[in-house]
């Protein structure tokens, strides 16, 4: 993965620009905050969370259906 300078070097060598456009900003920040340790650690959580409730209704779907 790059990191925030070399995505920005990049940027500047595919623009020729001496600075990043708005855009080029937005993806930048973007792209930094989705590599950051607490978004690793959000998506994992967020993982078990479906790997979770996955399995609940997993388990549901094999219980027998009850009657009224």
């Amino acid at each position: 993965m790059l990191n925030d300078d070399q995505r920005r070097t990049r940027y500047f060598a595919q623009t020729g620009r001496s600075e990043l456009t708005p855009r080029q900003r937005r993806r930048v920040r973007h792209k930094d905050n989705h590599q950051s340790a607490l978004a690793v650690i959000a998506r994992d959580e967020k993982t078990k969370a479906k790997v979770a409730a996955a399995e609940v209704r997993k388990r549901s779907a094999l219980l027998p259906a009850t009657s009224k």
